[in-house]
């Protein structure tokens, strides 16, 4: 079988980011979407499933990237919520994207996006988010919202990985992370403990032989290489400490747009009422409710929140030939 070929942009400390690009060309785009996948996955994830013609048809060039540490991508050690915004700046500039994009986000990526409205407005026409986590340091939340929202948090794995990153130091949890990636890689399947966690959407979704394949070669992707899951360890360790920023921070920094976000009634990874809350205190949020949908179904080859996704993020489906 022949080696897929990786496209590198190699940045000014000589690390690499790898990514792919789908639908329309840098010359016929009039819109540049770059798109931050989320835990175990890599940028095989995209908008997955989503087609061509649609992407051409909201005139859409999309670049999908493996963050630092997953996937192709070399880690850094050094690694913040904020220099990673400048990572983004840089590969944008050098894949000519524009001087405006829209960002995508996804699940664990989400927090990178938060972070891009912080550090680099400026850059920003837009902001989409598909199951966010946040910063439960944030003042906006009491601590019996915070202990609700975390009662939610039905995966086992994905708790384990949170609290045990709070805990211990990180050259520690970065080796339990490795150790719980090579355990994941040996199963070529979804664990039967992990399925029963699940709604019975996505339940269903991973049953469609299609979807469960494009599934676990995402997973393999993202940490069955040399990095074994230290993007992964990076990201709860960026998760689980102060970000430096409060979300009432975001409009004072002169970024002007929504925040849309999606989600799933039915996920049982990130629960509904954390995007309740965050919608009813930030006035720059608007939630789109994903019914009888969970943490996969509702994204994975779903035409309809793939429409919805542009339709929000550009304001209607037809556009000019205006780049920004």
């Amino acid at each position: 079988m022949a080696q897929e070929t990786v496209a590198f942009v190699w940045l000014e400390d000589g690390r690499r980011i790898a990514y792919q690009e789908m639908g329309c060309t840098q010359d016929t785009a009039t819109r540049s979407l770059l798109v931050l996948h989320g835990a175990f996955s890599s940028r095989l994830f995209a908008m997955p499933g989503v087609s061509r013609a649609v992407l051409l048809e909201f005139g859409v060039r999309l670049v999908a990237i493996d963050r630092p540490g997953y996937g192709a991508s070399d880690p850094n050690p050094s690694q913040t919520l904020e220099n990673f915004t400048y990572d983004i700046v840089f590969v944008v500039d050098q894949l000519c994207m524009g001087p405006q994009i829209w960002l995508l986000g996804y699940s664990l990526g989400c927090i990178y996006c938060w972070a891009a409205a912080r550090y680099i407005p400026h850059r920003l026409a837009g902001i989409a988010l598909w199951a966010p986590p946040a910063n439960f340091e944030w003042k906006i939340f009491t601590s019996e919202e915070v202990q609700a929202i975390k009662a939610g948090f039905s995966w086992r794995a994905l708790r384990e990985l949170y609290f045990e990153a709070k805990r211990a130091p990180f050259a520690e949890f970065r080796q339990h992370v490795g150790e719980f990636c090579k355990r994941l890689l040996e199963k070529e399947w979804i664990p039967n403990a992990f399925l029963r966690t699940l709604s019975p959407s996505d339940t269903k979704a991973l049953s469609d032989p299609h979807i469960l394949e494009f599934f676990l070669k995402d997973r393999s992707m993202s940490v069955g290489g040399w990095t074994n899951g230290y993007g992964l360890a990076k990201d709860f360790q960026l998760l689980t400490t102060p970000w430096g920023f409060e979300a009432k921070e975001l409009i004072k920094h002169s970024y002007q747009g929504m925040i849309h976000i999606w989600q799933g009634d039915q996920d049982t990874a990130i629960p509904l009422l954390l995007q309740e809350i965050m919608e009813r205190k930030l006035h720059f949020v608007r939630l789109h409710k994903l019914l009888g949908q969970g943490h996969f179904s509702g994204f994975y080859f779903n035409d309809c929140t793939h429409r919805s996704t542009m339709t929000a993020l550009f304001a209607r489906r037809s556009h000019n030939k205006s780049r920004l």
